[in-house]
């Protein structure tokens, strides 16, 4: 059985990673997500974290926007999630977030 955190408990996660300066979104100049060279890196230590902490950044970045698709990319040795989000108005976007430190981790 799968666990789920509450929205509230992941928004302390997030605050606690980015207080700490452990989540890169922090460095937004190159990490936008737009690319797999500027993807997301949100740092984890099992799939069930990583997972969570995905979705609170893109609750957090994009209110309102709802999950579309989601694909696994291998690339030059990363792993990366590709998320698409639809915006309230409809507008699609890409993120990608660099999964490789703690992809298929339990």
């Amino acid at each position: 059985m799968q666990q789920r955190r509450s929205p509230i408990l992941r928004a302390i996660f997030l605050a606690g990673l980015l207080a700490a300066g452990l989540c890169h979104p922090a460095r937004a100049d190159t990490a936008d997500g737009a690319t797999t060279e500027t993807a997301i890196i949100v740092p984890a230590t099992n799939e069930f974290e990583g997972v969570d902490a995905e979705y609170g950044y893109i609750q957090d970045h994009y209110p309102g926007w709802q999950h579309a698709q989601q694909s696994l990319i291998q690339d030059a040795g990363k792993i990366y999630d590709r998320i698409e989000i639809v915006g309230p108005d409809g507008i699609r976007k890409t993120i990608y977030f660099d999964i490789t430190d703690w992809f298929g981790k339990p």
